[in-house]
């Protein structure tokens, strides 16, 4: 699937970014793509590269996401603005398993409609 779903304008339809891991012999680091329509995409790339990559395809610079949220050194998970309708939350999801792979996943603010803690 790789970055077919941001060309194909996909991205319209997004709801979150998850990393999974792979199973059998493609353990890998990947990110699901949910949609509105409730269908999962699987994306080979780790969150951060799809994130990249989305804002890349629509413009949006990544750096100039951290600026205001730097706080004495420490830098905490900034929300990330593609556009008007578009703010992506960052979300913990997941233990990871080594350092490099991320817990991190990312939610469209305006899709969401409740919040279950379980």
């Amino acid at each position: 699937m790789e970055a077919n779903w941001i060309r194909q304008r996909l991205w319209e339809h997004l709801n979150c970014l998850v990393p999974v891991y792979g199973e059998g012999d493609d353990a890998g680091n990947y990110t699901e793509v949910w949609l509105d329509n409730g269908e999962k995409l699987l994306d080979r790339r780790r969150v951060k590269t799809v994130l990249k990559a989305l804002a890349t395809y629509l413009g949006v610079s990544w750096r100039q996401q951290y600026t205001a949220w730097q706080d004495n050194g420490r830098r905490h998970l900034p929300p990330v603005v593609l556009g008007p309708e578009m703010a992506l939350v960052p979300l913990r999801l997941r233990q990871p398993c080594n350092r490099d792979e991320g817990g991190t996943g990312y939610v469209v603010s305006s899709n969401v409609t409740r919040c279950n803690l379980t």
